[in-house]
């Protein structure tokens, strides 16, 4: 392979992967809640991202809330699709619930992991759009 094809080939990936970016951050499959609270199902991961008491923006994955909060609802966005998009955030999801399956109780029950659980895949009619 040349250098010049490497290029072309990284080139259109680059532009590929802005061009799904784009299309995450304007779907029309992102459901805004009552609380001002916004969703989407992105490969089987179910995100939100919500607006924090100071106006920054924090994301949580499968009910597992993030730590770190944006500055705008967009840069939210962009730093969740690329979390999803490069595998981290399937990584980072099985980890966690792996070392919550690993701390057994004693009786050999496994310790409470609610949150971890996957919602259903449903549908959110709402008006609040």
């Amino acid at each position: 392979m040349t250098k010049k094809t490497e290029a072309s080939d990284l080139h259109r990936y680059y532009i590929n992967r802005l061009n799904r970016r784009k299309s995450f951050v304007n779907s029309s499959r992102w459901i805004r809640f009552k609380d001002g609270a916004n969703s989407i199902n992105h490969k089987d991961i179910f995100l939100m991202i919500k607006q924090t008491e100071e106006g920054k923006f924090r994301i949580s994955l499968n009910n597992v809330n993030g730590k770190k909060d944006y500055e705008t609802f967009l840069d939210a966005q962009i730093k969740a699709f690329d979390f999803i998009e490069d595998g981290s955030a399937s990584a980072y999801l099985n980890d966690r619930q792996r070392k919550i399956r690993a701390r057994r109780q004693p009786d050999g029950a496994a310790a409470t992991c609610e949150f971890l659980i996957r919602p259903r895949r449903t549908i959110h009619h709402s008006i609040h759009r």
